[in-house]
């Protein structure tokens, strides 16, 4: 079966949650919405880290991580490739926890930049809402 859901590979299978107003675009394995407020459960799907699912000598050279509040999850799936092939990531981060897992990147020798092109120092534990990206410091 292919997995429907990616996230750090320790479930197997996970619950996907509706999005605000049931939105299926919002679909997410954190069982809240957007807003906060708790979602009903839709279905049960299988799930894998993105590690597991590229072969080790498979090539990553962008990432774009849309996950609805699951970034954290899918960012600790994807340790091998990052240490491996560095690639360049596009992450949307809303909350402070995804914002907290984006910033650690900066451990991981990432230089994190807005969409407008403003530096975020890596270390920079105060929160905003917004789309990083992520450029590594080590050939990939």
């Amino acid at each position: 079966m292919v997995p429907s859901e990616v996230n750090d590979g320790d479930a197997r299978n996970v619950t996907l949650y509706s999005g605000r107003d049931g939105a299926a675009s919002e679909w997410n394995i954190c069982g809240v919405d957007a807003n906060g407020q708790t979602a009903e459960p839709e279905c049960a799907v299988s799930a894998t880290s993105l590690d597991a699912y590229f072969l080790p000598d498979r090539k990553i050279d962008l990432v774009k991580i849309d996950v609805e509040g699951a970034e954290s999850q899918v960012i600790e799936g994807l340790r091998r490739i990052i240490r491996t092939w560095h690639p360049a990531m596009i992450i949307e981060c809303h909350t402070p926890d995804q914002w907290a897992a984006c910033t650690r990147l900066g451990d991981d020798g990432y230089r994190l930049f807005e969409l407008n092109g403003e530096t975020v120092e890596p270390h920079d534990r105060t929160y905003r809402s917004t789309h990083l990206i992520a450029i590594s410091n080590q050939p990939g």
